[in-house]
């Protein structure tokens, strides 16, 4: 995504997608590699022509999940 907000330049998205937005600089890589060493999922969000944060997400595999996944190959 990207756009303006009170005039600036804003992005969020990964490493590539904020430098293609012009923002190449602080882009936090070792905040990023120790996030996804978890598993976890890392948008980065730009402001004018640097990463000022970064957005993490996670989505646990349920306990439920085997069964779920039998049940979806048993139906074809």
């Amino acid at each position: 995504v990207r756009g303006t907000v009170h005039g600036k330049k804003v992005a969020v998205g990964t490493r590539l997608f904020l430098h293609e937005s012009g923002m190449h600089r602080d882009h936090m890589p070792s905040e990023t590699a120790r996030h996804r060493l978890h598993g976890q999922g890392v948008m980065m969000v730009g402001v004018g022509d640097r990463c000022v944060g970064l957005i993490v997400v996670e989505d646990p595999i349920r306990p439920t999940a085997k069964e779920a996944v039998d049940q979806l190959r048993a139906a074809g």
